[in-house]
């Protein structure tokens, strides 16, 4: 495919880029909903996303801060295709952040798609300007320059990674070994959808989920909890669920069946993992995936609770599938767990079984928190 490159195009996607940031400068969101792409993917400092015009419009409106100054420079633009154009140039940006004047300089990259004759912003990225290595940056930069690129520019268009009230400050609030498979499952749902977190320790050997300061967190005085700007919530089912509905699809990816039964489903799985088979939870905890596996054999309870699960787990996943529904879902991670625990301490399986907890086992959300390092682990 032959690319090209012009005058004229580089002066159409620019007038194009300039509207969008007088959009944002004026408060324009109904400019800024109508040349973006329905969702747009976006990056940025804090990560990646996608955002839909919705949100992009809602977060435009309710943006704290205001654009008071820009100025485009050094733009370069290719065609693609005749309806599919890239757009590079550099930008100086000035801001009040919290009362604060903010000037700071960026490199900018935008994707257009003609769409019905009309152009939309597909993808966009935005790097702040420094060394390309980072040593500029240091260990609290983030807190201390606060209102930085994500702070400002990509609060409307690049809002899935941005800093606004729909993406506050996101912490998870782990044990301290990694072997939780609650904060397994919300991991998963973070990482599935693409969402920067901060993960926090709490060493449960030392007992530190009875700190006041944590059971004020938790309430429950358990982990996981997952701090979102100044909300607080505690129990795994609870938080993926919140997750879902905050960071709600096609904007962010699912983390649930998108269909009623679906989701049922799932959610049957997910409160019946949670609540049954406590022999298997007793004689093969998740520290027997993660550090020794466990050596003693079954009890008979433990038997009773293994062959309950295989039947079940048989049941809920469908014949020749790897997954319990069309779409990857935090149940299909729940489920893998579980059954886990017996392949990792050598019960055998049904070969159904077998393929779809090690089909589970290599999705990247999955392997992020398998191979995390820990520390030796002391028993509590």
């Amino acid at each position: 495919m032959t690319t090209t490159s012009s005058g004229s195009l580089v002066n159409e996607l620019l007038e194009l880029e300039n509207l969008y940031w007088r959009a944002m400068q004026d408060g324009d969101s109904k400019t800024a909903m109508r040349l973006s792409a329905d969702p747009c993917i976006v990056t940025g400092a804090q990560g990646v996303g996608q955002v839909d015009r919705k949100t992009m419009g809602k977060l435009l409106d309710g943006a704290k801060w205001k654009l008071d100054a820009f100025t485009l420079s050094e733009p370069v633009a290719r065609a693609l295709t005749d309806d599919v154009a890239v757009i590079a140039y550099k930008v100086h940006e000035e801001l009040t952040v919290d009362g604060k004047a903010i000037k700071f300089e960026a490199a900018d990259s935008s994707t257009w798609v003609r769409r019905e004759g009309e152009w939309v912003c597909a993808v966009h990225t935005e790097a702040l300007a420094g060394d390309p290595f980072g040593r500029d940056r240091t260990a609290g930069s983030r807190v201390d320059c606060a209102p930085r690129a994500e702070t400002t520019r990509l609060t409307p268009r690049a809002a899935a990674v941005g800093y606004s009230t729909a993406m506050d400050t996101l912490t998870l609030y782990v044990d301290g070994f990694w072997n939780s498979p609650y904060v397994f499952s919300v991991f998963v749902a973070l990482t599935e959808k693409g969402l920067p977190f901060t993960a926090r320790e709490v060493n449960l050997h030392e007992r530190a989920q009875a700190a006041p300061s944590f059971q004020a967190l938790s309430v429950t005085g358990r982990v996981p909890v997952l701090e979102h700007g100044a909300f607080q919530l505690s129990e795994s089912s609870a938080i993926v669920e919140y997750l879902e509905e905050t960071f709600a699809p096609p904007a962010y990816r699912a983390v649930l069946p998108t269909t009623r039964e679906a989701r049922a489903r799932a959610r049957q799985i997910m409160a019946w993992l949670r609540s049954d088979l406590m022999p298997i939870r007793e004689e093969r905890p998740t520290s027997s995936i993660f550090y020794e596996p466990a050596r003693a054999p079954l009890s008979d309870a433990g038997q009773a609770a293994a062959r309950k699960l295989v039947a079940a787990a048989s049941a809920f996943i469908p014949d020749g599938r790897t997954s319990l529904f069309d779409e990857l879902t935090v149940a299909d991670a729940d489920l893998a767990m579980m059954l886990q625990r017996l392949l990792a301490s050598g019960y055998e399986l049904p070969p159904k079984l077998t393929a779809f907890v090690a089909a589970q086992w290599q999705r990247p959300s999955v392997r992020a928190f398998v191979e995390r390092p820990r520390p030796p682990y002391i028993p509590y």
